[in-house]
């Protein structure tokens, strides 16, 4: 390896042109999209219920009090 005037180490162009990066197939990568969006789902339900607290608080207190 060559070091640059900065006394940072270069990678050669030879290891970038036989480094190989693995893909997930296609199969498995619509799982993970389909698990991502179920729990996108279940975020924007307990978000609605986080949003609707204060009304829910305030509805509770002048019915109570």
């Amino acid at each position: 390896m060559q070091v640059s005037s900065s006394g940072h180490r270069r990678v050669p162009a030879s290891f970038y042109e036989n480094f190989s990066v693995p893909v997930v197939s296609l199969a498995d990568q619509k799982k993970f999209i389909s698990k991502v969006e179920a729990l996108k789902k279940q975020i924007a339900a307990a978000q609605a219920v986080i949003d609707a607290a204060p009304a829910r608080k305030e509805a509770v207190m002048k019915k109570y009090l």
